[in-house]
């Protein structure tokens, strides 16, 4: 699966105030066909189609001086799992994951929808995540990359608006000293 990122908005401390991390918005794509999944038992809320985006998943990462590395998450938005991942500055880094049994949940598979995970996530950059789907670096611009998510977004929240960003000065408002990038 590959994970292209951006709207990332990034902080420093600062006057005591907020750690440094980042957020940001990513989508979704698997490599592969999603036959096996669900012949296992998977709980998939969105069609996997090999080497199209399927969803829309947010990141967030704070850095931790104990240890020297940025700890960070990342969560689908239409599921209930996680992977944790620790980022050392180094472009392969470990992971573990999990979903857990959801009772609100009315996927046919939710009673089997319940698992965990270790394995590796790896930073890519535009070439190469481009090369994956054979498309063009240039369709992960800010602005291409906006449109895609908007159009994942509404195809798996049906009747719900896109969330909007806050705006550069809503975000340095809300955290004093936090430097906002793409």
């Amino acid at each position: 699966m590959t994970s292209p990122c951006s709207k990332l908005v990034f902080t420093e401390f600062k006057n005591g105030g907020q750690p440094v991390g980042y957020t940001g918005r990513c989508v979704r794509a698997y490599l592969m066909d999603a036959s096996e999944l669900l012949a296992a038992g998977a709980q998939i809320s969105a069609p996997l189609t090999p080497g199209k985006f399927s969803d829309t998943v947010s990141i967030s990462s704070v850095y931790v001086p104990q240890t020297n590395v940025f700890e960070g998450a990342l969560h689908k938005q239409t599921e209930n799992y996680v992977f944790r991942f620790w980022d050392d500055g180094r472009p392969v880094m470990p992971f573990n994951g999990w979903e857990v049994h959801d009772e609100g949940d009315i996927d046919p598979n939710a009673a089997t929808g319940s698992w965990s995970a270790i394995g590796k996530l790896e930073w890519l950059s535009a070439n190469d995540a481009a090369a994956l789907l054979n498309l063009n670096a240039t369709e992960f611009t800010p602005d291409a990359f906006n449109t895609i998510y908007d159009e994942v977004w509404s195809k798996n929240h049906a009747g719900l608006a896109v969330p909007e960003d806050d705006t550069e000065e809503e975000q340095e408002e809300a955290n004093p000293g936090n430097q906002v990038g793409e």
